[in-house]
């Protein structure tokens, strides 16, 4: 079941990170990044790569960020996958493109942005 596999690595990844364990947490998030990419799952690989990015950020680390971002959000953006949208604009900061995001969910769905809340 790679699928399941794939969410188990990222979970573990994202409570990595939460832990302070950055390391730890890319080498989940890689074994879940290529499993997305071998599944052809793109809204996994892209919640994958923001997680990567999210992780590389909280160290201090720049480098490969800005393109795995892009391509994380173009995959939301043509989703319509506005609370991981807005979620990848508040890994940078882009505080008007997340509060954009959230008010758009508020308006389509309050039911929906209060649960994410």
């Amino acid at each position: 079941q790679p699928l399941a596999l794939l969410a188990a690595q990222r979970a573990l990844g994202e409570l990595d990170i939460a832990a302070g364990r950055y390391a730890e947490a890319t080498d989940h998030l890689d074994a879940a990044l290529a499993l997305a990419t071998a599944c052809a799952a793109p809204y996994e690989r892209a919640l994958t790569l923001l997680a990567l990015v999210e992780a590389r950020h909280a160290t201090g680390a720049r480098d490969g960020g800005l393109a795995a971002l892009a391509e994380a959000r173009a995959t939301f953006d043509s989703l319509g996958a506005v609370p991981a949208l807005a979620r990848a604009a508040a890994a940078i900061n882009e505080t008007d493109e997340a509060a954009r995001c959230a008010q758009f969910l508020t308006d389509s769905s309050p039911a929906a942005a209060a649960a994410l809340a």
